[in-house]
C-alpha cells in the first residue's frame, strides 16, 4: 500500500504539487487524469523515488524512499518498481530479449538458464516472443510498448508506474496495452498517468483527477477488483542485496554503440592510437636504438679509416647528360693519340620502328628481287670499321685502300653465301663469290617506307668484298659511314639527346675507337681532371645489337662519350693527397653502382646484390631466388657454398679493401681476372683450400621496372682466379684501389653512369692519429668533408641519446596529456549524447555509480580498442626500426620483439582511461542533477 500525506512540490516559486493526501491499494489500475503539465507524472517520479526533493511524506509498504540512500533508493526500485513511459524508453540498440533480462542480470543472481526462461515467458506473456532478438529500433511502436511492458514487470515488482502509455499509439495498439495492463493490475498495482479519459474509464478501478497539482477529486469506476485471469507477474526469485549493472551488459552494449557510430570512433579512436603510438614509439626508441648501438657498434669497425666527401650532396650527381660533339670527342683524342684510333658515332634507334612498313636489303643487280634475310639498316648502324688490324679474309683480297662511300664489305654466314651463290649460279663457296665481286656487279640497296611520314628510299651499294662471319653484318673502311648514310644520303636530321622537334631525328652518340685495353684507359680517364664533365661507357648491347650479347661485356673497343653537368667528387684531389700525406695512397672508391659506404653508420659493403660461389649453376639459383622477392634488403635462404655480398639486409656482409699486410699465401693480383680473398671469405665458399681456385661472380646490373611486374633483375655472371689469401676472420674481397669501380665496369657490366665516384675511404694498415690529420685535411681541401666515422659515431651517440631521452620524455608527456584531454572529450560528448540511456537506467532501477561505471566501461573498451591497434602499430614500427637499423649497420639480427613498451603504454592507457573516465563522468552527472530537476518541474 501505498500513502501520501501532505506532499507538496515547488520548483522555485512555481507550485507543482499542492498537499497531495493519497492512498493506493496493493493492486487495482488506479489512473492519474489530467491536463498536461498538471502535475501527473512529477506525482510518478516521487513515488518511484526518483525525485526526493519535497515536502510530504510518502510511504509503499512502510519505506519512505526520500529518507534512504541512493543506493537502497535504487536497489528497492529494481526488485519493487516497474516504469512504462509513453516514448518506451528502450536500449535502442539492443534485442527485445536483453532490453527485457537487464532487470532480471542487474537484482537477481539465479542461473542464466533460469533467467532466460523468465525472459521468454514474460515476453510470451505480452505477445512479442518471436520478436526476442529483434532490435527495438526496428520495432513497430506497439511492439515497443510491449517490450518496455515485459522489461517493466520481469521482476515481478508491486508497482507499475505508467506514464501516458498509450500516448504514442494508435487506437488498436493503445488498447491491446490497456488490456495487458488491466490485466497485470489484478496481481500488482498499476498507476497510469493519462489524459485520455475516454479510454482510461473502461479499464480503471479508480481514477484520480488532478488539476495544476491539486487533487480535485477521486473517483471509483470498478469496485470490484476481482482476481487474475491469468498470473502474468511470475515467481520472485531469488534476489542479490543490492542492484548491480552487470559488466557483460556494459560491455557488449558499448560495442553495439560502436556500430552505431562507425565513422566518429573511427576518428576518435585514430587520434588516440596515434597518441598512444607516440607513448610507445617513446619508449621503443629509447630502448630498441640504444641496445641495437651497444650490441653491434663494437664490431661494425675493422681498422682505422678515413671518408672523404662533398659537402654539398643534396643534388644528383649527373645531369643533363647528353652526346658529347664530335669536336669534344676530337679533344679526347687529341690529348690521347697512342691510345685511340678514331672517331665513330652511334644512332641509338629502334630500327624495326623508325622503319616499320619496310626495312630490308636485298641484291638488286639481280634480275629479280632478293631480300637477305637478317640485313636491315640496323647493319647499317652496327657495321665494323675496317682498319689495319683486321685480321680476316676478305674475298677477293682487297689493297687495304678506303672504300667509297657507296662501297660495301659484307659479312656472309656459310648459309646466306651458299644461296646467294645459287642465285649467282655459281659454285658455293667464298672463293668463288669473291671471284664473280672481282668480275661482276654485285650491288645491294638499302629499302625503307614509314607510310605514316609517307617516306620511302632506297640506297645503293656495290659489294666489293665478302667476309666469312657467324652472323649478318657490314663492313667499312669510314668511321663515319653510318652518319654518310643516314644523315647525308638519306638526310634525317641528328640531334645529340635533347627534346626532339619531329619523329623522324635521329639520337646520335659519339665514340671513341681504341687501339688496345678499354679498361686501361678507362682508368685513367677517370683521373684526367680535364675530361671532368664526361662520362664514358663501354658500348653494350643498348648501343651495338648485333654485335654486343645482352648480359655481358662487349669486347669492342669503343667507348661511348657523353657530356654532362656533374657534380661528383674531381679524382684528380686523390693525387694531390699523396702528395701531401704519403699514408693516403690506400683507398677505394665508393659509387651508387659499385661499393657503398655508410660512413655516420660505420657500414659499408657492395651497393647492389652480389653472388660468390664456386659453383656457377648455383649462382643462377641464388639469382632466380632473388629475383623471386626482388628485395635486396631481405634475407634469401642461398645454396650451400654461396655467399651474398651486398651491403644491405645481409649477415654475412662481403667488404671489400685495398690493404694486402696480412697476405698469408699467393701474390697480390694483377688484373682484372685475379683476386685475393679473406680466410673468412674462404671459409664460408668452401672447406677446401681456395687458392687457386676460380670463382664465379654475379652482380645485379639493372633494377626491376616496378611498373612492369614480368620483368626481372638483370646480372651479370664472372669468372676470377684466388691468387691468394689475407687473414681475417671476416668476409673480405682485396685488389687494387680502381678495383670497385673497374670491375663491376669492365667484368660485370654495370653502366659507368652508376660508377661515378661520390666519395673515398682511405685506409691504414697502421695506427694513425686520424683526428689530427682530419683536422689538418679540413683545413686544406674547403670543398670536401674528410672524417673518421668511428670517433665521430662515438661522440655523438652520448650526446644523441641524452638529447633523445629529453626530446622523447617531453613528447610522452604531451602525448599523454593530448590523450586525457582526447578521452575528456569523448566521455563528454557520449555523456551529452546518452541523456536517454541514464535516464532509463535510473528508473529501471540501477544506482548512480554504476550508471557511472558504465560510461567508465566504455571509455576503457574504446581504450583497449586504441590500445590493441597502437599495439599492432608499434610492432610494425619496432620491426621497421628493426630491419631499417640492421640494414644500417649490416647485420641481421632476426626477428626479436621488445613486448615491455607494449606493457607500459597498456598499463597507461587504462590508468588514463580510468581515472579521466570517473573524474569526467562524475564532474558531469553533478551538473546532469541540476538540468535533470529542472526538467522534472516543466512536467
Amino acid at each position: 500500500m501505498i500513502k501520501i500525506k501532505n506532499l507538496n512540490k515547488s520548483y522555485f516559486d512555481r507550485k507543482i504539487l499542492n498537499n497531495v493526501n493519497l492512498k493506493f491499494p496493493t493492486r487495482g489500475l488506479i489512473a492519474l487524469v489530467g491536463v498536461s503539465g498538471s502535475g501527473k507524472t512529477t506525482l510518478l517520479n516521487l513515488i518511484g523515488g526518483a525525485d526526493k526533493d519535497y515536502e510530504g511524506e510518502i510511504l509503499i509498504d512502510g519505506v519512505n524512499l526520500k529518507k534512504e540512500n541512493d543506493k537502497k533508493t535504487a536497489n528497492y526500485r529494481i526488485n519493487n518498481i516497474g516504469y512504462v513511459f509513453q516514448f518506451f524508453n528502450l536500449f535502442e540498440l539492443e534485442t527485445a530479449f536483453n532490453n527485457v533480462k537487464l532487470p532480471l542480470d542487474s537484482s537477481s543472481n539465479v542461473s542464466s538458464k533460469i533467467k532466460n526462461k523468465r525472459v521468454h515467458d514474460v515476453l510470451n506473456l505480452v505477445g512479442i516472443e518471436h520478436l526476442a532478438n529483434k532490435n527495438a529500433n526496428k520495432m513497430s511502436g506497439g511492439e515497443r510498448q510491449r517490450v518496455a511492458i515485459a522489461k517493466a514487470i520481469v521482476n515481478s515488482p508491486k508497482v507499475l508506474l505508467c506514464d501516458e502509455p498509450t500516448g504514442a499509439l494508435d487506437t488498436e495498439n493503445s488498447i491491446l496495452i490497456m488490456d495487458l495492463l488491466k490485466d497485470i493490475s489484478k496481481k500488482s498495482l498499476v498507476i497510469v498517468s493519462t489524459h485520455d479519459t475516454d479510454l482510461i474509464r473502461q479499464y480503471a478501478d479508480e481514477i484520480i483527477l488532478i488539476q495544476d497539482g491539486i487533487i480535485m477529486g477521486q473517483k471509483i469506476e470498478n469496485k470490484d477488483i476481482g482476481s487474475a485471469s491469468f498470473a502474468p507477474i511470475l515467481g520472485r526469485g531469488k534476489k542479490i542485496n543490492k542492484s548491480t549493472l552487470p559488466l557483460s551488459f556494459q560491455i557488449s552494449h558499448t560495442f553495439r554503440k560502436i556500430k552505431s557510430k562507425k565513422f566518429r570512433f573511427l576518428i576518435s579512436n585514430s587520434m588516440l592510437s596515434l597518441s598512444l603510438v607516440g607513448i610507445g614509439l617513446s619508449l621503443i626508441l629509447s630502448n630498441s636504438v640504444s641496445k641495437k648501438i651497444e650490441n653491434t657498434f663494437s664490431s661494425m669497425f675493422n681498422g682505422s679509416q678515413i671518408t672523404m666527401s662533398q659537402k654539398n650532396t643534396n643534388h644528383s650527381v649527373v645531369s643533363n647528360a647528353y652526346s658529347a660533339s664530335y669536336e669534344k670527342v676530337n679533344l679526347i683524342k687529341e690529348a690521347y693519340p697512342g691510345e685511340i684510333r678514331d672517331i665513330g658515332a652511334i644512332y641509338q634507334l629502334n630500327f624495326e620502328n623508325f622503319f616499320k612498313d619496310k626495312n630490308e636489303i636485298y641484291v638488286s643487280s639481280l634480275a629479280y628481287k632478293y631480300n637477305l634475310d637478317g640485313y636491315s639498316a640496323r647493319l647499317i648502324n652496327d657495321f665494323i670499321w675496317l682498319n689495319d688490324e683486321f685480321d680476316k679474309d676478305i674475298f677477293p683480297s682487297t689493297s687495304g685502300e678506303a672504300l667509297k662511300n657507296d662501297e660495301i664489305v659484307m659479312g656472309l654466314t656459310y648459309e646466306t653465301m651458299k644461296n646467294l651463290c645459287f642465285k649467282l649460279e655459281i659454285l658455293r663457296n667464298f672463293e668463288s663469290l669473291g671471284i664473280y665481286i672481282s668480275k661482276n656487279d654485285l650491288t645491294i640497296a638499302l629499302h625503307v617506307i614509314n607510310n605514316d611520314w609517307q617516306y620511302e628510299d632506297e640506297q645503293i651499294f656495290k659489294v666489293v668484298g665478302v667476309v666469312p662471319t657467324t652472323k649478318p653484318c657490314l663492313y667499312h673502311t669510314n668511321p663515319m659511314f653510318n652518319k654518310v648514310v643516314f644523315e647525308d644520303n638519306m638526310r634525317f636530321p641528328a640531334n645529340d639527346g635533347s627534346v626532339r622537334e619531329f619523329p623522324w631525328e635521329i639520337y646520335k652518340i659519339h665514340y671513341l675507337m681504341v687501339k688496345n685495353d678499354v679498361s686501361l684507359l678507362l682508368n685513367e680517364l677517370m683521373y684526367d681532371d680535364r675530361f671532368y664533365d664526361y662520362v664514358f661507357e663501354r658500348v653494350n648491347n643498348s648501343f651495338l645489337p648485333t654485335l654486343c650479347k645482352i648480359g655481358q661485356v662487349c669486347d669492342e673497343k669503343r667507348i661511348v662519350v657523353y657530356y654532362t653537368d656533374k657534380s661528383s667528387m674531381r679524382t684528380k684531389v686523390l693525387k694531390d693527397l699523396q702528395n701531401i700525406e704519403a699514408k693516403l695512397n690506400n683507398y677505394y672508391l665508393i659509387s651508387a653502382g659499385g661499393y657503398a659506404s655508410y660512413a655516420s653508420n660505420l657500414l659499408s659493403g657492395f651497393s647492389k646484390n652480389l653472388f660468390i660461389s664456386l659453383d656457377e649453376s648455383k649462382l643462377v639459383t641464388s639469382i632466380d631466388a632473388s629475383n623471386s622477392i626482388n628485395d635486396n634488403t631481405l634475407d634469401l635462404k642461398l645454396p650451400k657454398g654461396v655467399v651474398r655480398g651486398n651491403v644491405i639486409g645481409n649477415t654475412n656482409n662481403v667488404k671489400f679493401s685495398s690493404l694486402f699486410s696480412n697476405l698469408i699465401s699467393g701474390k697480390t693480383p694483377r688484373n682484372l681476372n685475379e683476386i685475393v680473398i679473406s680466410t673468412g671469405l674462404a671459409k664460408l665458399l668452401s672447406d677446401t683450400d681456395l687458392l687457386n681456385s676460380k670463382l664465379y661472380f654475379a652482380s645485379q646490373i639493372s633494377e626491376k621496372n616496378k611498373e612492369d611486374k614480368n620483368s626481372e633483375n638483370e646480372y651479370g655472371i664472372t669468372q676470377v682466379e684466388v691468387v691468394g689469401l689475407v687473414k681475417e676472420d671476416k668476409p673480405y674481397i682485396y685488389h687494387n684501389k680502381d678495383w670497385t669501380i673497374s670491375f663491376f665496369r669492365d667484368k660485370i657490366g654495370v653502366s659507368s653512369f652508376n660508377l661515378i665516384p661520390t666519395s673515398v675511404i682511405f685506409e691504414f694498415d697502421t695506427q694513425v692519429d686520424t683526428t689530427q690529420l682530419v683536422k689538418r685535411l679540413n683545413n686544406i681541401y674547403h670543398g670536401y668533408v674528410f672524417s673518421d666515422p668511428l670517433n665521430e659515431l662515438s661522440l655523438s651517440i652520448n650526446n644523441t641519446i641524452n638529447y633523445a631521452k629529453n626530446v622523447l620524455f617531453v613528447f610522452s608527456i604531451i602525448a599523454i596529456a593530448i590523450s586525457s584531454l582526447l578521452l575528456g572529450t569523448c566521455i563528454l560528448l557520449n555523456i551529452l549524447e546518452s541523456k536517454k540511456e541514464i535516464e532509463l537506467y535510473s528508473y529501471t532501477g540501477i544506482n548512480k555509480s554504476d550508471i557511472v561505471t558504465s560510461f567508465v566501461v566504455e571509455v576503457v573498451v574504446q581504450t583497449l580498442i586504441a590500445f590493441f591497434i597502437s599495439a599492432v602499430e608499434m610492432i610494425v614500427i619496432e620491426l621497421v626500426i628493426n630491419f631499417g637499423l640492421d640494414a644500417m649497420f649490416g647485420v641481421s639480427s632476426g626477428l626479436v620483439l621488445n613486448f615491455e613498451p607494449i606493457l607500459i603504454v597498456f598499463c597507461i592507457s587504462t590508468f588514463i582511461a580510468i581515472t579521466i573516465g570517473y573524474i569526467v563522468t562524475k564532474f558531469s552527472f553533478k551538473n546532469k542533477k541540476k538540468r535533470r530537476a529542472a526538467k522534472l518541474a516543466k512536467k
